[in-house]
């Protein structure tokens, strides 16, 4: 019983217990913790810090340039500028001339790709040939100079192309050129030809220079013949042709 009194009283209660006192003694003893102190960035503790991240310099690598070389690059662009305008009006007719011959030259590269193409082509690709005879139609031209065409088409069986034709207002032409196989269902064929329009006079006056036309074209099977044209002396535009019955 004293045993039992004296352990009491030195606060045993069992394995794994502890009196009251202790325990508020430990758990006291997290609450009484001071508190975490933040540095502020202004201490003198964090001056050598500080002092290490601005060391690095911060190198601008923007050069200005100088006036002088500001109106070299001004007046080069000015310069190429007028050297065009000067090569358009004096040798090409015009911006707008010298912008048509271009288009004409793309419209040229588009013919000599198909001829290539077709020269690839085997006898099977000729078995359907587009119908022969005389096709006429009516223009849309960009310089307004709408006009009726009329145009006799000879499609021969090796995928070649002659003929001859009138424009109500740029006069007759002969033209020559290749056919090959469909590249859209609703084709026949695929066409390219070259007009060729000779010098025209009226009463020994000069009335029209002479001049060319490239041609891409697609025989659909409704029998009609869509035209996309484009001359050398800068006009383009397209004519929908169709088969004139009984010629």
């Amino acid at each position: 019983r004293r045993a039992v009194a004296r352990r009491e009283r030195r606060g045993g209660g069992g394995r794994g217990g502890g009196s009251s006192r202790s325990r508020s003694r430990s758990s006291s003893s997290y609450s009484s913790s001071p508190p975490v102190k933040i540095t502020s960035i202004t201490s003198p503790r964090m001056a050598p810090y500080i002092a290490s991240a601005t060391s690095y310099p911060i190198v601008n690598t923007y050069v200005p340039h100088t006036p002088l070389e500001n109106a070299e690059a001004f007046f080069g662009i000015m310069g190429c500028a007028v050297a065009f305008l000067g090569y358009a009006f004096v040798f090409e007719d015009g911006v707008f001339g010298a912008a048509g011959k271009f288009l004409f030259g793309l419209k040229l590269g588009e013919v000599n790709t198909f001829n290539e193409e077709v020269r690839d082509a085997t006898e099977a690709d000729f078995a359907v040939r587009p119908r022969s005879g005389r096709y006429v139609g009516a223009s849309t031209e960009d310089d307004g100079g709408d006009q009726g065409v009329t145009t006799d088409l000879e499609f021969g069986a090796g995928g070649t192309i002659t003929g001859s034709g009138r424009d109500s207002e740029d006069g007759r032409y002969t033209l020559s050129g290749r056919w090959g196989p469909p590249a859209e269902p609703q084709e026949v064929a695929r066409c390219a030809w070259i007009e060729r329009y000779p010098r025209q006079s009226v009463f020994g006056t000069e009335v029209n220079d002479a001049f060319d036309v490239a041609v891409t074209a697609s025989v659909l099977k409704n029998g009609n013949i869509d035209v996309l044209f484009c001359s050398s002396i800068g006009v383009s535009g397209s004519v929908v042709l169709r088969r004139r019955r009984g010629i």
